[in-house]
């Protein structure tokens, strides 16, 4: 099965409309050090569609993870700084603008969108606790080793369903307040205070607190079923250090999967993993995507990895998007020079005697930078162009149809930063050849 099949079998299988959940819209962060001012993003754009898998892929230092964590706020400011941008988050409210019709402002969506970048300290809890999950790149250092895997799964159902357990476990109405509410949304978590574990254990709570026990297990046990961890009961009293990289990872996603969030934020998340696994927890996400509905963004450096379970794919170098667009028209289809690279230094199963060719040189230094292509100082393929200004996002589309070199608007167009838009088929067959990255001098290097 070609690549376009996969993507198109997996479309059908979701049988999903488009519709748009978030949109990255010039996002800039910079960092102010002794040295000069850090551009660590400047001017990413890309886009997430409800129940689809996106890509952020590039080397490291590219400004992947710093990107998907100011989807929840986790980068300090200071020292960071967004002095730029928006990262939009479509919310339930009706659009104000146009009633729930469908307008530029809600992207055609009907529902008003949230810029999550100013958002308060009350309004991005709600965010992370219900609406983006994250699972970080080490699941070790993420879980708490002081902790069973019960416990830490279980806090986070307790967070999450408090009420609908306390109703399936048969406790009046009336005697569900708010104090009894909060006391068994924190029930497995050490912050539990002393006098709370005291009101836990006395009437009317106590009567129900095996059968609260016996309710929250039961969904530890699922949850930790659906990530396809082999008899997960038997794990429930071990610790962190005791499981596996691959069943550290599994709790991880577990915990992030219980808030039935919209977005779940994989960072990096087959890390240290070998292939047999990586390959597992890939598919697992890819399964959960289609139980839960959930759309995902994976982090990483492997672009022939995210091609396997990716619908779409944003290829980052020097804090800005090089390429984007559908994962089959980046890979059959690819109009960018960075990305040829890249496609050039990962091997394939169809090629005998491959001789992989790496891109010459190291990224840029991210501070102070002038005004030209990020990667010019690495491409074969740089004209007078790239010195003067980073290139615009083409519309690969045009380009191929008849030469144009024409901004895109449509925000599920196959796009490219690079001023040879219009030289492509020659740019595609000459980036196969070694001599072309190694040989080369660069015009107005």
């Amino acid at each position: 099965m070609t690549m376009s099949q996969q993507t198109d079998a997996r479309s059908t299988e979701r049988n999903r409309e488009e519709s748009l959940l978030a949109t990255v819209e010039d996002l800039q962060l910079y960092f102010d050090t002794e040295r000069g001012t850090v551009k660590a993003l400047d001017g990413v754009s890309f886009n997430i569609f409800e129940q689809e898998t996106v890509a952020l892929v590039g080397e490291t230092g590219c400004g992947k993870s710093i990107t998907a964590r100011s989807f929840t706020q986790l980068v300090p400011t200071p020292p960071g700084r967004y002095p730029g941008g928006r990262i939009m988050l479509k919310s339930d409210r009706t659009c104000e603008a146009c009633a729930g019709d469908g307008c530029g402002q809600c992207h055609g969506t009907g529902k008003a969108f949230d810029n999550l970048l100013e958002m308060n300290a009350s309004e991005m809890h709600t965010v992370r606790s219900s609406r983006i999950a994250m699972v970080f790149q080490d699941p070790e250092q993420a879980l708490n080793p002081s902790m069973t895997v019960k416990s830490q799964v279980a806090e986070s159902v307790l967070v999450h369903h408090a009420e609908e357990i306390l109703e399936e476990a048969g406790v009046p109405a009336e005697k569900t307040g708010p104090l009894a509410t909060r006391i068994f949304r924190k029930y497995a978590s050490p912050e539990l205070a002393r006098v709370e574990r005291v009101l836990a254990g006395i009437p009317p709570l106590r009567k129900y607190r095996d059968q609260i026990d016996d309710l929250v297990r039961e969904r530890v046990v699922d949850i930790l079923e659906d990530t396809q961890i082999p008899n997960p009961e038997e794990i429930l009293s071990q610790y962190p250090h005791e499981l596996s990289g691959g069943q550290q990872q599994r709790v991880m996603i577990a915990i992030a999967l219980v808030a039935e969030p919209d977005l779940l934020i994989a960072d990096e998340p087959t890390t240290a993993l070998d292939v047999i696994i990586q390959d597992r927890i890939l598919e697992e996400l890819e399964a959960l995507q289609e139980e839960f509905g959930v759309s995902i963004l994976v982090i990483s450096h492997d672009i022939s990895v995210m091609a396997e379970i990716c619908d779409r794919m944003a290829v980052m170098y020097g804090g800005k998007v090089m390429e984007s667009g559908r994962t089959e028209d980046i890979f059959e289809e690819t109009a960018n020079p960075y990305t040829l690279g890249l496609k050039n230094s990962f091997p394939t199963i169809t090629s005998k005697d491959q001789d992989l060719v790496s891109i010459p040189g190291t990224p840029p230094t991210l501070r102070d930078p002038d005004e030209g292509c990020r990667f010019r100082e690495r491409c074969p393929f740089a004209v007078e162009e790239c010195h003067a200004a980073h290139p615009p996002m083409y519309d690969v589309a045009a380009a191929d149809a008849d030469g144009r070199a024409v901004e895109a608007t449509d925000r599920r167009a196959h796009t490219t930063a690079c001023y040879r838009i219009d030289d492509l088929e020659q740019l595609r067959t000459d980036a196969l050849n070694e001599s072309t990255w190694t040989d080369q001098t660069i015009e107005n290097r």
